[in-house]
């Protein structure tokens, strides 16, 4: 192996010697990611300990049950080194086109930390989407996508944040993330921007969308994927300059007053295998309060959720679970009984969960959604009534 990785595109990231090379993907602001199978915790900890006396500066780190994540900085290059044991693998991400997550914010007490999932007209369509708000013990707010384009859904979301707030003044977003590009998702936040940009704060972006020259996938067009990262990257320059712009990566945490936001698993982890459509891409988050966790999975497919369970297996015990893809696609048993949540937040109409056999758990591979539904007593919540539970 050369002395390092890719000394064109990175000099002077030192090179791995450890295990076998997995096909490299370059992904968003040509970061290259860097994958390894048949490595020990011990060898991941050894490359770690190379940069570090390389003149690397760790810059963060974490765990979640026993993988490990560590983001290093030297001059504008920032690597990321994560290891998950249970398959062997150390993924090493590098850029100097990114801004790594400092968000450590600390804030006056004034509210109970909560998550809401909001109520939505947006929901009766055909891609309902998902909408989530974190508010911080400070007053201040996280969201997470938005939804599909509803005009009410969309002055609806300002209502709620103007009078969910400790004061007078602009709702402040400390950090609004999508979990992946498509339209009922990111439709509604697009919306939402260009009628009250002036009338709220917002303080960083974070989304990480597939570069699908480089990540093999089945059913999806690269002009898709353009359309939502140019619209989300022009709209924040224009209208808030100030924003910082983040690239989600698995292991990346975000601070908030009350909580943290892990970044469990990102489809740079999974690569090179193969993605049936874009919607297997969603990034997965727990939010994690001192006593309460909550896991967003977004719309993310059967290799992600066979993945997680994986990896994590009973790290993904949680209070409070978004139910995968709106309880279409892509979940498995393995992630839902690992998950085993007492609230189930369902992105659909009601009508849709309680007559489709394949939200019922009663189509052949919908066994997830039966265990979820009947395997013992959970509160279920459709998403056309606003709903918020505490994170205390």
């Amino acid at each position: 192996m050369n002395s390092y990785l890719d000394e064109t595109r990175f000099p002077g990231l030192p090179g791995f010697e450890y295990g076998e090379a997995q096909d490299t993907y370059t992904g968003m602001n040509d970061t290259a990611v860097y994958g390894f199978t048949g490595v020990t915790a011990e060898q991941a900890a050894q490359y770690r300990e190379l940069l570090l006396a390389e003149g690397f500066e760790k810059a963060d780190e974490n765990t979640m049950g026993e993988c490990t994540f560590m983001t290093l900085t030297k001059g504008e290059l920032i690597v990321r080194v994560s290891h998950f044991p249970a398959k062997e693998l150390v993924k090493i991400i590098a850029t100097t086109g990114e801004k790594h997550p400092t968000l450590n914010v600390e804030g006056d007490f004034f509210w109970t930390p909560a998550i809401t999932q909001i109520g939505r007209k947006g929901v009766q369509q055909f891609a309902p989407g998902n909408s989530y708000i974190l508010r911080n013990h400070d007053g201040t707010y996280v969201i997470i996508d938005g939804g599909p384009r509803d005009a009410e859904d969309t002055d609806h979301l300002m209502t709620y944040l103007r009078s969910h707030q400790p004061a007078a003044g602009k709702p402040v977003i400390r950090l609004w993330l999508f979990s992946h590009p498509h339209g009922d998702h990111c439709n509604l936040a697009m919306d939402f921007w260009d009628k009250y940009h002036d009338e709220f704060v917002l303080e960083a972006v974070g989304y990480n969308f597939p570069n699908l020259e480089s990540a093999p996938v089945k059913h999806g067009k690269p002009e898709d994927i353009e359309y939502h990262r140019t619209r989300i990257s022009g709209k924040a320059a224009e209208y808030f300059p100030e924003a910082k712009i983040y690239t989600p990566h698995g292991g990346d945490r975000y601070r908030m007053p009350g909580y943290v936001i892990d970044t469990m698993i990102s489809y740079e982890d999974f690569f090179p295998g193969l993605m049936n459509d874009t919607n297997y891409f969603s990034l997965v988050w727990m939010i994690r309060s001192e006593h309460k966790k909550v896991l967003i999975p977004g719309d993310c497919g059967i290799p992600i959720s066979d993945m997680l369970a994986d990896v994590y297996g009973s790290e993904l015990k949680c209070d409070i679970m978004q139910i995968c893809h709106h309880g279409n696609f892509g979940a498995t048993m393995g992630l839902y009984q690992n998950a085993d949540p007492d609230i189930v937040l369902w992105p659909e109409k009601e009508s849709l969960i309680n007559s489709w056999e394949r939200l019922q758990g009663t189509e052949p591979g919908y066994e997830h959604n039966h265990w979820i539904r009947h395997s013992r007593p959970r509160l279920h919540l459709e998403n056309s009534v606003t709903t918020s539970f505490m994170l205390d």
